[in-house]
């Protein structure tokens, strides 16, 4: 699992997506990125970018030499 994950807007919603910084096209849900965005402006989270980054850490962490830690920082 890649460890960088960039929020990124879609174009079909104004909810924050999560895509692969190596080059993907795509978020984490599917959607086309159409921009992305390093700051805090009060979108909503894609809740399926949300889940689906989670298992693939869930998967990783299965396998040998995959993710030990995870940490995680929420905002209000």
């Amino acid at each position: 699992m890649p460890s960088n994950y960039v929020p990124c807007r879609t174009g079909e919603d104004d909810d924050v997506h999560l895509f692969m910084a190596a080059g993907s096209q795509e978020s984490i849900c599917g959607k086309s990125v159409s921009g992305t965005s390093r700051g805090d402006d009060g979108r909503t989270p894609c809740r399926d970018c949300a889940r689906r980054l989670l298992v693939l850490a869930f998967r990783a962490a299965s396998q040998e030499g995959g993710i030990s830690s995870i940490e995680v920082t929420l905002r209000q």
